[in-house]
C-alpha cells in the first residue's frame, strides 16, 4: 500500500512539474488502459510534457474532466513511439427539444454532444447529420487556425 501511495505521489508530482498540476485527483480504468484526471480548470489543456509523463507511465488514453462539464480526451498508439496527441473535447447538452438522447436503455435524456472536432478515425459523419453531435471548436486548440 505504501509503495502505491509513493508511486502515485511521484506520478502526480511529475504531472505538476510538466505543467499540468491544477487537478483534484486521478483515477483510471483497466478495460481501456486509461487515466482519468478530475476537477480540472476549464482552460487547462495538456501540453507535450504532461502527455509524455502519462505515456511513459504506460497509459494509452487520458480523459481530462473539467469543472465546467467538458471532457478533453487524448490517446496514443502504444505500438508506436510517443507523439503528442491533439485533444478533442466533448460535453453533453440536455435539450428537451432534441430528437437524440444519450440513453440506450431506460428513460430518454434528450440532448446532444458538443465536440471540438471530428476525428478521421471515426469514419462516417452520420452523428453530425442526425444532430447527435455538433461541432463547437475549442478556442484554445492550437491546431485551429483563426
Amino acid at each position: 500500500m505504501f509503495d502505491y501511495h509513493t508511486a502515485l505521489d511521484e506520478f502526480e508530482t511529475a504531472l505538476c512539474e510538466a505543467g499540468f498540476g491544477a487537478f483534484n485527483s486521478v483515477g483510471g480504468d483497466d478495460y481501456d488502459n486509461s487515466l482519468e484526471i478530475y476537477e480540472v480548470a476549464p482552460d487547462a489543456r495538456m501540453g507535450e510534457a504532461a502527455q509524455r509523463v502519462i505515456f511513459d507511465a504506460g497509459f494509452s488514453k487520458v480523459y481530462v474532466n473539467h469543472k465546467d462539464g467538458w471532457e478533453t480526451h487524448y490517446a496514443w498508439d502504444r505500438s508506436k513511439f510517443f507523439a503528442p496527441a491533439r485533444g478533442w473535447r466533448r460535453r453533453y447538452v440536455k435539450d428537451p427539444n432534441a430528437t437524440t438522447t444519450n440513453v440506450i436503455v431506460g428513460d430518454a435524456n434528450p440532448g446532444y454532444y458538443e465536440i471540438s472536432h471530428w476525428l478521421d478515425s471515426w469514419g462516417s459523419k452520420e452523428w453530425l447529420d442526425t444532430g447527435y453531435m455538433r461541432i463547437v471548436p475549442d478556442p484554445l486548440d492550437p491546431s485551429v487556425k483563426s
